[in-house]
């Protein structure tokens, strides 16, 4: 039998979770995290399985997993800290030519030695002879982070100042512009025991302004697959893979997903930009796990929040909520 770590938001405190949730969004995470990890979904193999599972696989997790005798289910730490770092799908992409010139040219990583005002806001520019990059700003985003937080305004020196210490103690930052998003989006992956990605779905991303996930909504197609409804999905499929393919190669395994979005470019045309891998279960994965297998066009929303703006759903191993009227 397993034994779940959910150590929700664990790249800004590594401790173990709490014996009962304050949040109740964090209690609904608890319980859709099992549920992936029962039955005939993706994960239900760890069932049967001994081994401790987290939501993400830190030094924590790993003392934790030692101190009940037990292995810790993915990849091992060291190796989740390199590819859940967001410099490394950065790279990735790069390397593999998925960034325009253009905005390519606006993308700085900076480590964290190098994290001092001065520097973060010299680079919040478009470099000479860049064409004009449609955006309002630029922002740091923390290298290592949770669902979006963390990030600074770099219109804000103020702002700037007073988050030095916490950007450092992330590993440094990604500096870039704020673009203009139009849709934001995700896959869903598992890198089996042998190395090989597994798709096991896309999401159409609900953010807050400031980037926050939120929740997710899908459309399973003929094949009982879960699939962002958007013209970009295709192109979601194909550059994320190369991220997943890239992370297994460094030795990731287990559940993972990478976030995306689109925005409109200066030549007026929609773009799809890769952002970061996530190398852990994120809350688009578990909502493209749950909805997996149900009819073909079926409509699943996946919220887990009680803020009174989205819509909210009630899950449990047992009880779903399912909307098949799109």
């Amino acid at each position: 039998m397993p034994v779940f770590f959910p150590n929700f938001a664990a790249e800004e405190r590594d401790e173990p979770p709490p014996s009962s949730w304050s949040l109740p969004v964090l209690a609904a995470l608890d319980v859709a995290l099992r549920a992936c990890c029962s039955g005939d979904r993706a994960f239900g193999a760890i069932a049967s399985r001994d081994v401790v599972v987290a939501w993400l696989n830190t030094p924590g997790a790993a003392r934790f997993a030692a101190t009940r005798g037990l292995p810790l289910y993915g990849a091992a730490p060291d190796v989740v800290d390199i590819v859940h770092d967001k410099a490394f799908c950065v790279d990735v992409v790069r390397r593999a030519g998925l960034l325009p010139t253009h905005l390519d040219a606006c993308i700085h990583i900076v480590d964290a030695r190098d994290v001092d005002d001065e520097r973060l806001l010299s680079l919040a520019v478009l470099p000479d002879g860049v064409r004009a990059v449609p955006h309002r700003g630029f922002t740091a985003k923390p290298r290592r982070g949770s669902s979006g937080r963390g990030r600074v305004d770099l219109r804000n020196a103020s702002a700037v100042r007073g988050a030095l210490a916490r950007l450092r103690a992330a590993g440094g930052v990604v500096v870039e512009p704020w673009l203009q998003r139009t849709v934001d989006v995700a896959a869903a992956w598992l890198v089996d025991d042998d190395g090989a990605p597994v798709l096991l779905g896309t999401s159409r991303a609900d953010v807050s302004s400031a980037g926050v996930w939120r929740g997710c909504e899908v459309v399973v197609d003929a094949a009982g697959v879960p699939r962002a409804d958007h013209r970009h999905e295709r192109a979601l499929v194909e550059q994320s893979r190369v991220v997943v393919a890239a992370a297994a190669a460094r030795g990731y395994r287990g559940p993972c997903g990478v976030d995306a979005f689109a925005f409109v470019d200066h030549d007026g045309v929609e773009r799809l930009r890769v952002v970061e891998l996530n190398a852990r279960f994120t809350g688009g994965l578990l909502g493209v796990v749950l909805a997996a297998g149900r009819a073909p066009g079926s409509r699943f929303r996946f919220a887990p929040s009680t803020s009174a703006e989205l819509e909210t759903l009630a899950v449990t191993p047992t009880s779903l909520v399912d909307d098949r009227s799109g």
